[in-house]
């Protein structure tokens, strides 16, 4: 009896020592929270870092052992607490011109909700063009890449039986419900292969969209450049303008832009629409940040006539008029060559706010005014058609070059002209006199360059000889 008491109380003495064995077992074998990865950015710091993921700075020092804020370098990776059910590493991507929430949602497999949770986005209008998105990147994660468009009276289950696809895949992998909540147009997602790079393409029709320079400044030319993969009809706007759209060699479809030297800083609206056979395969909208242009301010005294607001007013239309009737046939190359000879004085520069005989700053500086500094010699810069070549008042003698796809240049305040209207010219061709007709003060060139109907920089197009 006293045997078998013994053995009962050995055996919960053992238990009892085994306790703090097996607690202490149960935390060496328990997995460590898991936290995403945010990868550094240039610029970045320990602060700016805490504020935008919603985490204190001490908390933040203290999971990644952090004592001293300032060791941390572009390509540091630390973890981000407080993100619940967010894994994998969080890089930053600009928005690329045709990027939406739905798009990114689909292509990187993660809900909208975190995308807009991530990025405390509140509003449509910070997915603007060039603006820096966080995406949680899971590398286990198949991507998905635009596949498909929903044909008109085409349903889902149709599509997926041309392709030989289960239909519940698509409805799964664009993450819908059910096949009714798809409608003619929708660009449709599906997982790409596996020899295939992740695709910047919108659709199947559109593999490529691009705008260049982004983000563009007041007074600057932009570029935005569309890739096809099949035969389509492209039409957009930026800023309310009509973008024209032509084809280059490449086979890819070009438009330019102007971007007015007035225009108020801050976000432009671009849409883009691409439609084959009269239907509509493709429309977005997005917006594009405007960045401010640097500019002087200066005061002229001129003739009154040459500032009275109804003679100016008749006379822009004319010249609108004539700028805003893009020809489809290409003439110029680049770069442009300077509309005179050196050596260059350049008198006044593009986008100077203006005010005339101490009038307020209503106005600017449309061109480039180059000086009488070698001879009067003024030459076409770039190969075009004569479309104007007159006197009006604020100009004084003109003439306007069309050199194809939106692309005018203007030679104003001319002595004489050397070109009738409807003649073809060649770069470097001597087409007038420099000289001091219309709104001077002294004798000049004021050379300006539009691009579809808008005046720009024109030191953006011309050669490093005139700059």
């Amino acid at each position: 009896m006293f045997l078998k008491r013994y053995k009962i109380a050995i055996f919960i003495l053992v238990l009892i020592l085994a306790v703090p064995s097996l607690e202490s077992a149960k935390a060496e074998n328990e997995t460590p929270p898991q936290f995403p990865v945010y990868v550094v950015q240039e610029g970045d710091n320990l602060y700016q870092i805490a504020l935008r993921f919603g985490v204190s700075l001490e908390e933040l020092k203290e999971i990644n052992h952090i004592t001293d804020p300032n060791t941390i370098v572009a390509g540091s990776e630390l973890m981000i607490p407080g993100l619940a059910g967010i894994e994998g590493r969080l890089i930053t991507r600009p928005i690329k011109l045709g990027d939406t929430l739905q798009s990114l949602s689909l292509e990187y497999q993660v809900p909208i909700s975190t995308l807009l949770r991530l990025n405390h986005i509140v509003s449509p209008d910070e997915l603007y063009s060039g603006a820096n998105l966080i995406l949680p990147e899971n590398l286990n994660v198949n991507r998905l890449v635009p596949k498909f468009v929903l044909k008109n009276q085409q349903s889902i289950v149709t599509l997926a039986a041309q392709n030989s696809i289960n239909p519940w895949r698509i409805i799964l992998e664009n993450h819908k419900t059910s096949g009714w909540d798809f409608t003619p147009g929708t660009v449709l997602y599906h997982l790409q292969d596996s020899d295939a790079s992740a695709s910047a393409a919108l659709s199947p029709e559109i593999s490529a969209l691009s705008l260049s320079p982004d983000p563009p400044y007041q007074g600057t030319t932009v570029v935005i450049k569309v890739t096809t993969t099949s035969p389509i009809v492209l039409s957009g706007s930026l800023g309310g303008y009509p973008l024209n759209f032509f084809q280059e060699e490449d086979g890819s479809f070009v438009a330019y832009q102007g971007i007015h030297a007035q225009q108020k800083p801050g976000l432009m609206v671009f849409t883009l629409n691409a439609e084959t056979d009269d239907t509509i395969i493709y429309q977005h909208e997005q917006f594009v940040h405007i960045k401010p242009g640097s500019f002087n301010n200066e005061t002229l005294y001129v003739d009154p006539a040459t500032v009275d607001l109804d003679t100016n007013k008749t006379e822009n239309q004319q010249i609108i008029d004539l700028v805003t009737k893009p020809s489809a046939e290409k003439y110029w190359t680049t770069p442009f060559s300077c509309p005179v000879d050196p050596p260059i004085c350049i008198m006044s520069w593009f986008g100077t706010r203006r005010t005339y005989n101490d009038g307020a700053y209503t106005s600017f500086h449309s061109g480039l005014d180059l000086g009488v500094c070698s001879n009067l010699n003024v030459y076409a810069t770039t190969p075009g058609k004569v479309i104007f070549s007159d006197s009006l008042v604020v100009r004084g003698n003109a003439i306007l070059i069309d050199h194809g796809w939106g692309i005018i240049s203007g030679y104003y305040h001319l002595a004489s002209f050397n070109v009738s209207l409807g003649d073809q010219v060649e770069a470097g061709q001597l087409i007038g006199i420099m000289g001091a007709t219309g709104r001077v003060t002294g004798a000049h060139l004021h050379y300006e360059l539009w691009v579809n109907g808008v005046q720009v920089n024109p030191l953006e197009w011309l050669d490093s000889s005139c700059q």
